[in-house]
């Protein structure tokens, strides 16, 4: 299998976006007061365009309910496996299978944005 390794900057970018108030969520940075900004932690900053954000939040919106729960543990509040496993009422490994599952998925609808959602045989797919 090629590597995801663009799959993850998109969603990581994507983050970065909705983290900004892209997507009609959330304020962005600048609604901080200095009080606030001084106990909040930094994020690293993330380039974030907004061609590419918006397709990958169409793919992201198009996968089960499960795998966007998937990406907003692990790429918008950044948790590590053992959160996103207690969220989804899974393992820990479970966790991070189903991480691998979201970049074949979101990959797929990035590829054929034609879809109305991703195919079963991709969360096979993934186990290889």
């Amino acid at each position: 299998m090629a590597s995801n390794e663009w799959v993850k900057d998109r969603l990581q970018s994507w983050a970065a976006w909705l983290h900004k108030g892209g997507g009609g969520r959330g304020y962005g940075e600048s609604s901080l007061t200095i009080d606030e900004a001084r106990t909040v932690p930094v994020r690293p900053f993330v380039a974030t365009f907004e061609d590419e954000c918006e397709r990958t939040h169409k793919a992201v919106l198009k996968l089960p309910t499960d795998m966007r729960k998937v990406a907003m543990g692990f790429y918008v509040d950044q948790l590590p496996a053992s959160m996103v496993g207690k969220r989804l009422r899974v393992s820990e490994r479970q966790a991070y299978h189903m991480k691998k599952t979201l970049h074949v998925m979101v990959k797929y609808c990035l590829e054929n944005q034609h879809v109305k959602a991703p195919p079963f045989h991709l969360l096979l797919q993934s186990v290889q």
